[in-house]
């Protein structure tokens, strides 16, 4: 928890400093990119968190919503709101579509999101960097 609240802290920060510039067209690029991933990342923890809830895992269920919430609200600094539910609203039917209805399809989700994810919510800041490298080699 105290890593998330610095990563928090941190993409604050960095988002702050990026805003109070001049800021390239590689950057908006980078952020719009990782917007997206935030709010891809925020559906797969709101789906995770439904399949352990159905396993009575209530605990586990209510971290995967915060996180999500963390996800949408760090997303909220760098796209508008409607852009964010819309990007949401896709990304949850396309990813209840990838289950097929069965939370036990769930394992190819984990493969596909879970690690990746839980990178995009502890280091956000990272995955900014990593976003505007990946944009510059094109």
């Amino acid at each position: 928890m105290k890593k998330t609240a610095i990563g928090a802290v941190l993409l604050v920060a960095f988002l702050t400093s990026i805003s109070a510039q001049n800021i390239d067209a590689v950057e908006k690029r980078a952020l719009k990119a990782f917007s997206r991933e935030m709010t891809d990342c925020a559906a797969y923890f709101l789906i995770a968190g439904e399949g352990v809830r159905r396993d009575d895992h209530r605990k586990t269920a209510k971290d995967y919503k915060q996180m999500a919430e963390r996800l949408l609200g760090r997303s909220a600094e760098i796209s508008t709101e409607d852009a964010i539910h819309a990007r949401l609203a896709r990304s949850l039917e396309r990813q209840r579509l990838e289950l097929d209805g069965d939370y036990e399809n769930s394992a190819a989700k984990l493969v596909k999101y879970a690690r990746p994810c839980q990178h995009v919510h502890d280091n956000p800041e990272g995955r900014v960097k990593q976003w505007a490298f990946q944009i510059r080699a094109e």
